[in-house]
């Protein structure tokens, strides 16, 4: 008798500006890792030069190009892109995913799973209780949601009022890929190898320059910082909008990197690892860094707590302190044993608890039951 293989799934990504190497690195580590049992298909409105190259073979990237961003022709040309994919399910994110979310429905197809990695926070301006109270009116379209920390799932279930089954997705990080190594070769390149004080201390971080993260903060700990510690460098990894006016405003021995696609080395060359961030609902970046064995430093806000072990893998600060955050750097550029005690332990968390298998099989899960539901 022959034997029948199984169907295998098709799964649609809605998303806004994908990026495999900076905002989307999640979502790429998860297509990467499933290709094998899924059909994977990104659908954007628009996307990095680098896009295509970055996806594994075999995975279709449709782009609209259409920077315009949420409207109602965006929905329309959704939903027609959806129609001839005939996908069993579609993953949209965020608020930009709001038009993914009607798009699929005009698309007739119900299977949607929406996810959430920010939220406004207790400090609403008028268009984020706008973006709120279309949250709530959409909240019955999703069959499920998923969120990356219980702060997100508190403010899905009692701000916006979800009462679909929401799961907590943690990050999931490629331990092979980041781990900890020799990053002699890296300072060499960037030009921050020994001088004659001997070896710098390098700083890192890995930013967007949108607002989400409190650079400006980093910044003002940072120059106090280098009162006490003249060896210590900031890098700080990324790009954006407030770029330019942040690089305006930098103190002496911070170097602005830009966009990068080589991080694992990087983060091989940094001592330490920073998030100066009170709503950052994206970990990547910080457990990519707690994998390579590097000791971090974040905001007791948000998430945070759930992925810094307070005094044993990292430190955890008040958001917005300076003084703090100047405290924290300065124990960790004065012991240089603390630094190695904590990337170990930061290593272990990660490799225990966010690992990529971990993020493949609850992914796995959540498909199968929403596939089983049609």
């Amino acid at each position: 008798m022959p034997v029948t293989k199984p169907r295998r799934l098709r799964v649609v990504h809605v998303v806004e500006c994908f990026d495999p190497s900076g905002s989307d690195k999640g979502l790429t580590t998860l297509i990467q890792h499933t290709t094998h049992v899924v059909d994977h298909v990104v659908l954007c409105a628009t996307c990095s030069p680098d896009a295509a190259a970055l996806l594994p073979a075999g995975v279709q990237l449709t782009v609209l190009d259409d920077p315009s961003g949420p409207s109602m022709g965006r929905v329309l040309r959704l939903a027609r892109a959806l129609r001839p994919l005939r996908p069993c399910i579609v993953h949209t994110q965020d608020w930009p995913g709001m038009s993914g979310l009607f798009a699929a429905r005009m698309a007739g197809i119900r299977q949607v799973v929406h996810g959430e990695a920010s939220f406004e926070g207790d400090a609403l301006v008028d268009a984020d209780r706008r973006h709120l109270l279309v949250r709530r009116l959409l909240a019955s379209l999703p069959q499920e949601y998923i969120c990356g920390s219980r702060p997100q799932e508190r403010w899905l279930r009692y701000e916006v009022g979800v009462k679909r089954r929401v799961n907590r997705i943690m990050h999931g990080v490629d331990t092979h890929r980041f781990q900890p190594g020799d990053g002699s070769a890296m300072r060499e390149a960037l030009g921050l190898g020994p001088g004659p004080g001997g070896r710098l201390l390098l700083i890192g971080t890995v930013a967007r320059f949108d607002g989400s993260q409190d650079i400006a903060t980093l910044l003002a700990a940072f120059a106090k910082l280098r009162e006490a510690c003249p060896e210590a460098r900031l890098l700080v990894v990324g790009d954006g909008p407030q770029r330019i006016r942040h690089d305006a405003k930098k103190p002496a021995d911070v170097l602005f990197l830009g966009q990068r696609h080589d991080l694992p080395e990087l983060l091989r060359a940094f001592d330490l690892y920073v998030l100066p961030s009170g709503d950052d609902g994206n970990p990547g970046p910080l457990l990519d860094a707690m994998a390579t064995g590097l000791p971090t430093i974040a905001s007791r806000t948000g998430g945070q707590a759930e992925w810094v072990d307070d005094g044993t893998s990292g430190t955890l600060v008040p958001d917005g302190d300076v003084q703090a955050l100047l405290d924290a750097m300065l124990a960790y550029a004065h012991s240089a044993s603390q630094r190695a005690q904590h990337g170990h332990q930061a290593r272990r968390r990660v490799a225990k608890r966010f690992g990529v298998a971990t993020l493949v099989a609850q992914y796995r899960a959540l498909w199968q039951r929403l596939d089983d539901d049609r």
